[in-house]
């Protein structure tokens, strides 16, 4: 999957496409998340350890470590491309 994401990415500065989002279930999800789209590893830990993702003084929480989501603008593939990877809250699942 994540030579896939790779090709696919690196194809896209000779196209004329400027956003990707995608959707993906919990399989290679925080492989993706930190290796390709550079979340940063930290947070993936204290995620781990129990720790909130919101910022402190906001009422809520996240969800399990695997519905980890993010945006981000990629610029190693010779021009931006803004990619969006959805959260995937497996309770819609069926």
């Amino acid at each position: 999957m994540m030579a896939f994401f790779y090709e696919l990415f690196r194809g896209i500065p000779n196209s004329n496409v400027t956003d990707v989002v995608i959707g993906m279930p919990h399989r290679g999800r925080l492989n993706f998340l930190t290796g390709l789209l550079h979340f940063p590893p930290v947070e993936v830990l204290q995620k781990m350890k129990g720790m909130p993702e919101v910022p402190a003084g906001i009422k809520g929480s996240g969800d399990v470590l695997s519905h980890l989501a993010t945006a981000i603008d990629l610029t190693e593939y010779g021009r931006p491309i803004h990619v969006t990877l959805l959260p995937n809250p497996s309770h819609l699942e069926y």
